[in-house]
């Protein structure tokens, strides 16, 4: 959506097309103010949930599940890829511990047994 109070940022012919385009649609101020403001607000909350942390399923599906790297990785990579970077970098931490406690406790059950 084009703000005019920033017009020194965009070009006469699109503001004035922008201008046009609503005239012709019969869009009033206050509908553009409408749209203006649930725009702020969903960019607002797509901004939060892109910086949330992994939900507590998502850590132990992925320290459970970590060592099963034909699934874990694709999904970790796939969070990335979707905007996700802090669970993204969760995820490859909870792969990562998952393998260590497994090592871990095969390593602790092999001792054990002799």
């Amino acid at each position: 959506m084009i703000d005019p109070s920033r017009s020194d940022e965009y070009e006469i012919e699109a503001i004035e097309a922008a201008f046009a385009e609503l005239s012709s649609r019969k869009i009033g101020d206050h509908e553009v103010e409408k749209l203006a403001t649930e725009n702020l607000y969903n960019d607002r909350i797509l901004s939060e949930s892109l910086d949330s942390s992994l939900s507590l399923a998502g850590i132990l599906f992925f320290f459970v599940f970590g060592t099963i790297l034909v699934i874990s990785v694709p999904l970790a990579i796939n969070l990335k890829m979707q905007g996700y970077r802090k669970k993204s970098e969760e995820a490859f931490a909870c792969i990562f511990y998952g393998i260590a406690a497994w090592a871990l406790f095969l390593g602790l059950a092999a001792w054990i047994s002799g």
